[in-house]
C-alpha cells in the first residue's frame, strides 16, 4: 500500500506547474545556448511551434522521448 502511496506522489510532483515551470526554463536556456528558434528546435524535436512555446510557458510538459530528443 505505501508502494502505491509513493509512487502517486513521484506523478503528481513531475505533473506539478512547479515541474513544468523547470522545463519551460530548460528549454528556453536550451533555445539560447544553442542558439536556435523556437522553430528550429520544433523541426529537431519533431513538433509544432505552439508546442514548444506551450513547453518553454509551462503549459504543458513533453513526453520523454521528446524530452530525449532535445537532450
Amino acid at each position: 500500500m505505501n508502494i502505491k502511496n509513493t509512487n502517486k506522489k513521484k506523478v503528481k510532483i513531475m505533473a506539478s506547474s512547479e515541474g513544468k515551470e523547470i522545463m519551460g526554463r530548460n528549454i528556453k536556456r536550451l533555445i539560447k545556448q544553442r542558439e536556435i528558434t523556437a522553430a528550429r528546435l520544433a523541426e529537431i524535436v519533431g513538433v509544432s511551434t505552439a508546442t514548444i512555446s506551450d513547453w518553454s510557458n509551462g503549459k504543458t510538459y513533453p513526453r520523454i522521448d521528446k524530452i530525449e530528443a532535445m537532450a
